[in-house]
């Protein structure tokens, strides 16, 4: 199966007047239709950089990034009304998501003990 989207080798410096800060270095992946990429890490790691970099709101310094095989033109105008929505909106969106994920498992958790109590008859009143 071919991927869906790829990155390769996308790297990001930010420069200020006295230091160069690497955000992102030498990233690469791929996911194919029906994959789900997940991106965790500590503050400051590269992220929303990496999110940024996908959809063309900050240039890369190096590398590619490529969807359904063809690699993307950010300069492109075509591609201009896809990038409305910010690498922030997309990632609040994943947390929401990732929040009612664990708010499914702890209720499944929950669910769980009460039917181990109902089992024993603990809460036999209950069930």
């Amino acid at each position: 199966m071919s991927a869906l989207l790829e990155a390769a080798s996308l790297s990001k410096t930010f420069f200020s007047e006295h230091n160069a800060l690497p955000a992102v270095c030498n990233v690469s992946f791929s996911v194919a239709p029906g994959e789900c990429l997940g991106l965790a890490g500590a503050s400051g790691c590269g992220k929303s950089t990496l999110a940024r970099l996908l959809m063309g709101l900050t240039p890369a310094d190096s590398g590619t990034v490529s969807f359904n095989g063809q690699p993307l033109d950010f300069a492109d105008a075509a591609l201009r009304k896809y990038q409305t929505v910010t690498a922030e909106h997309a990632l609040r969106i994943a947390e929401i998501a990732i929040a009612r994920h664990f708010l499914l498992l702890q209720t499944l958790r929950q669910l769980a003990v009460f039917a181990i109590h109902c089992a024993d008859n603990t809460y036999r009143h209950a069930c």
